[in-house]
């Protein structure tokens, strides 16, 4: 595990720089360019205009987390920063663990940030949210048995093999031709070459490659229609997947040559993650909530305040803008 020292809380830092900054006049030249300055106060407003929300919120959820972690008796130590830190770079870089070494991991991981015009130290304060976020709910997220076994059956469970017909939600005459010639007990593979629109498939007379329930490649609407069919039957509707309406039938389904037990930490860790996860989203939003009703967060900056009060707004009336 890669070692991932913060030697301060996130919130402290700004405020030491900010502190040191103050001392500085708001109209001292940072560069010089043909003799002409760029002053300080001109590129704090463009920062503030940039990304001066999302890191004040950043900053905010950091704070909420510690406060609530302190008033709780609950302490977190680099080790569960190391760890957040191993568990990001393994969803970013899948495979890299025991792959690539340390420095390897760090410089992709670099990588990954300046295409997500993130800076390192954005991504430190993450780390250190997620660690107290995932300590203090970490009692409420129970994993059973019975959820394991289903979340097995949907990755490594049985797969369906289907034909199906494909057709543009807009061509409604070829799609109620199909339906009429299957009604009429038309050979499925002969629909198929005559009224799917996918080329590939139905070179195959419609034939798809077998998949699981869990099976992201496969739109979820057909997933569900075909494992809700017994082998034989056709879909007594069209479904809709995106700009396209499927006709499938289901030729067979595969028994599961996975045994549970060969992958039930691996299903139990996914499941965990998953919930985790969600709680702590749903957590920061708890915390917030409440800090906000008791009058704790205050924005004392003009520009970042208006930016806020926007944000509540549209938060309010239930757009998705969530908390980082």
């Amino acid at each position: 595990m890669i070692p991932f020292r913060l030697r301060s809380a996130a919130l402290k830092l700004l405020i030491t720089l900010a502190a040191a900054s103050s001392a500085l006049r708001a109209d001292a030249p940072i560069a010089l360019i043909n003799g002409n300055p760029i002053n300080r106060e001109e590129l704090i407003a463009a920062l503030i205009e940039a990304r001066g929300l999302e890191m004040m919120q950043q900053l905010i959820v950091l704070e909420l987390a510690e406060a609530e972690a302190q008033r709780r008796n609950i302490r977190i130590t680099e080790g569960d920063v190391d760890r957040e830190l191993d568990d990001a770079l393994e969803r970013m870089l899948p495979g890299s663990r025991g792959k690539l070494s340390d420095d390897q991991r760090l410089e992709a991981l670099q990588r990954v940030l300046n295409d997500r015009c993130l800076s390192m130290h954005e991504f430190r304060i993450a780390l250190r949210r997620n660690a107290y976020l995932r300590r203090l709910i970490t009692t409420d997220v129970q994993i059973t048995e019975s959820t394991m076994r289903e979340q097995y059956a949907r990755k490594y469970g049985e797969k369906v093999e289907v034909r199906h017909i494909q057709i543009g939600i807009r061509n409604n005459n070829q799609l109620l031709a199909a339906i009429d010639g299957i009604a009429r007990g038309t050979d499925f593979t002969k629909l198929v070459r005559e009224y799917s629109e996918n080329p590939e498939s139905r070179g195959r007379d419609g034939l798809m490659e077998p998949f699981t329930f869990a099976d992201a490649t496969i739109p979820e609407a057909i997933r569900q229609a075909a494992f809700d069919l017994p082998a034989g039957q056709t879909s007594p509707n069209p479904i809709r997947a995106g700009e396209f309406h499927h006709i499938i039938r289901v030729e067979r389904r595969i028994p599961s040559t996975t045994p549970f037990e060969a992958v039930k930490a691996e299903v139990e860790q996914d499941l965990r993650r998953e919930a985790e996860t969600r709680r702590m989203n749903e957590y920061v939003n708890q915390l917030y909530d409440q800090a906000r009703a008791g009058g704790q967060i205050r924005i004392l900056d003009a520009a970042l305040r208006g930016k806020h009060e926007q944000f509540e707004k549209q938060r309010a009336a239930g757009a998705p803008n969530n908390l980082p």
